[in-house]
């Protein structure tokens, strides 16, 4: 007599028809999961940059001085001189210091008040406007911005872009695209 064994459990078939699915189902989410993580780099770069001028016009405000903010590398206590200056990928630091002798320049008779870091060096930032780029933005003791207004593009690794636009009044917006 032939006894029938009753086996539960998954053919080969079936385990590679899952994996199949899987993998194509994988394949067509990494592409969408890279772009939202590009996406919330440029939008953490623009979020610290713009606390930065919020910061810098506050503090020029309380303490009736010259507040400037420059780009400077990665532990320097000096601001960056180099072409992009303003981009992460070319200036890992900004400094935010009351500039009592007003030239935009960080040094001995000046006072530091903050020193921000940046971790990123797939987000390119460019001054669109003024032309040529400004080796810093300063702010006067009533918060306006002392040089024309200014217009920054931050631009990430898929193509995403976005514009702060700074006013003479220190108030920055951020609109997507890059800046015309």
């Amino acid at each position: 007599m032939m006894v029938h064994r009753h086996y539960s459990g998954f053919t080969l078939i079936e385990l590679m028809v899952t994996l199949a699915v899987a993998i194509i189902l994988m394949a067509s989410l990494v592409p969408a999961y890279t772009a939202v993580v590009q996406r919330n780099e440029v939008t953490a770069q623009i979020n610290a940059f713009v606390g930065e001028l919020k910061f810098a016009r506050s503090e020029a405000l309380k303490r009736g001085a010259v507040i400037s903010l420059c780009p400077a590398t990665t532990g320097s206590t000096s601001c960056n001189t180099a072409s992009s200056r303003w981009s992460p990928s070319v200036s890992g630091e900004r400094l935010v210091f009351v500039d009592i002798d007003a030239d935009g320049e960080f040094d001995g008779t000046d006072v530091l008040l903050k020193r921000v870091t940046t971790n990123s060096t797939t987000v390119a930032v460019s001054v669109v406007d003024p032309s040529p780029e400004p080796a810093f933005l300063r702010f006067s003791p009533n918060g306006l911005l002392t040089a024309a207004a200014a217009s920054i593009q931050f631009s990430g690794a898929g193509g995403t872009q976005r514009c702060v636009s700074l006013t003479l009044t220190g108030r920055s917006t951020v609109a997507s695209g890059g800046c015309s």
